[in-house]
């Protein structure tokens, strides 16, 4: 909805995130290191939320990341929010928005990090708050696709003491571990619905309660006690809840003693009631490198580096008549949208015009704005659209089969912009400001309604859409007015008539 000089587009990210990059690796590591990857990723991210800064922190996302609940900094020390609506959302607007309103800057601390095929558990602790949480992450291509957020067991209010409405936690854990460490058939499979399966890599996953009862010497587990968890003044057991409607995820952190090496694993639960549908354990490779466990080879994070800032973040490139331009945070849906807007100038009979980089939402320069022409010396501008797949379409960013009104008109907005600083001059400016009543072409002083270059922009994507919208911004001026706006702008005239 404007314009600004640039220096750069591009955004670093902080100092202490660019210091863990440079020992993030850039290659799979031995035996030595098994898992260090996984480790440097997530203090990084740690790092970046803590510092406050939610563009740094989504910039550890996919653009169409899925959070499947996320809990205010409030909920993570509160038990009797265990049973309340948790939050949830898609796309990394989305995040941002969660992340500068429910959290704040305090210090995150990674206690420690495990890993299996398809992505890790994080356990993080909050001093400041008393309080720890699990965070469960898909990964794709080194960046979290998919989050759910699990409780503390132990979470309180100051003063307080543990939920007891989650004492069922304890006896279900304690079973747990009696049936594993002395595999008994009928004690296992007491456990387990009968079409349960347990995933334990490297072994391959165990499907059905009598195959799982049968596999007790393989998956069980060696002297086994709750690890501990402390988090500012609080000491708990190492267990995480999140309830739903008809199932239960619970998380609990295992140490094992294996010949004098503590051993750690996180075991990942789906209930039924009280019955566990899913199981999976997950290696934390501190306990791979200290003990020497059998691991498997390195998975998703064998190589893995630390991503860029947000709007570095290249998703593809679009062929357009002037030339390729650069797409930043978007989706092949969202290329289509750019394709789209190019094309209704070429449809109005107008040159297309030059653009060297499009970038979506969410990154900074969208703060307060719903898109931003960044000119470039000696090159074609950049521009930055606001909107994103979550937002742009429709019904939904997973069935893109339309572009929502206002993703279009923004669009063209911001590409009548680049139009109007490649064919509108000082003469044609003044003769515009005269026409519409505007108090200047462009003057910060001036209100945005009542600045020209605006107007314009508001013009030009009113007769370039391809409906009918209103332009309640700019004091929603007569279609003939508009018209003969739009004509002395381009001498053409508007994809519709007046009638």
């Amino acid at each position: 909805m404007g314009q600004m000089v640039r220096i750069t587009v591009r955004w670093a990210l902080l100092a202490l995130v660019a210091m863990l990059a440079l020992t993030a690796c850039g290659g799979v590591r031995d035996a030595e290191e098994w898992g260090a990857e996984a480790e440097d990723l997530f203090a990084a991210w740690a790092a970046a939320w803590s510092s406050g800064d939610p563009f740094a922190t989504a910039a550890f996302y996919t653009p169409d990341v899925t959070v499947r609940a996320a809990h205010p900094d409030l909920e993570l020390t509160n038990p009797a929010s265990y049973w309340d609506t948790t939050t949830g959302g898609e796309g990394r607007s989305w995040l941002v928005d969660f992340l500068t309103g429910k959290t704040r800057q305090r210090q995150r601390s990674v206690d420690s990090v495990f890993v299996d095929a398809d992505g890790a558990g994080v356990l993080l602790t909050i001093a400041e708050l008393d309080t720890a949480a699990w965070f469960r992450m898909t990964m794709t291509e080194g960046a979290i696709a998919d989050q759910v957020t699990l409780r503390w067991r132990d979470a309180r209010k100051p003063g307080g003491t543990p939920d007891g409405r989650l004492a069922w936690v304890d006896v279900l854990i304690a079973d747990y571990l009696a049936a594993w460490e002395a595999p008994e058939p009928g004690a296992i499979a007491a456990l387990y619905r009968v079409d349960a399966s347990v995933t334990a890599d490297p072994r391959p996953a165990v499907s059905g309660r009598a195959a799982i009862a049968a596999s007790g010497d393989i998956l069980r587990l060696q002297a086994p006690t709750i690890a501990t968890v402390e988090a500012g003044s609080l000491a708990g057991p190492a267990v995480f809840v999140f309830p739903g409607a008809t199932t239960e995820e619970l998380v609990f952190v295992v140490e094992e003693d294996r010949t004098g090496c503590a051993v750690r694993t996180a075991v990942l639960v789906t209930l039924e009631g009280t019955a566990i549908v899913d199981e999976t354990r997950l290696i934390e490779p501190m306990s791979v490198r200290r003990c020497g466990v059998v691991a498997g080879d390195a998975g998703w994070w064998a190589g893995v580096t630390l991503p860029a800032a947000i709007a570095e973040h290249q998703t593809g490139v679009v062929a357009a008549p002037s030339g390729d331009i650069t797409v930043y945070n978007g989706s092949d849906d969202l290329e289509d949208l750019v394709l789209w807007g190019l094309g209704r100038f070429g449809t109005a009979g107008l040159s297309p015009p030059s653009v060297e980089s499009v970038t979506f939402g969410p990154v900074p320069a969208c703060v307060g704005a719903a898109g931003v022409v960044v000119e470039a010396d000696g090159g074609p501008p950049d521009l930055v659209h606001c909107a994103d797949a979550h937002t742009a379409c429709e019904p939904s960013a997973a069935v893109c089969d339309r572009f929502d009104v206002s993703a279009r008109f923004g669009l063209l907005h911001e590409l009548a912009h680049v139009w109007l600083l490649e064919h509108i001059g000082g003469e044609a400016q003044e003769r515009y400001v005269e026409l519409v009543g505007a108090d200047a072409w462009r003057d910060a002083a001036v209100a945005w309604h009542l600045r020209g270059v605006e107007h314009a922009a508001e013009i030009m994507a009113w007769g370039l859409m391809d409906e009918l919208v209103d332009l309640a911004r700019i004091g929603d001026p007569s279609c003939a007015a508009s018209s003969a706006a739009f004509s002395q702008l381009t001498d053409r005239s508007p994809a519709r008539t007046c009638s």
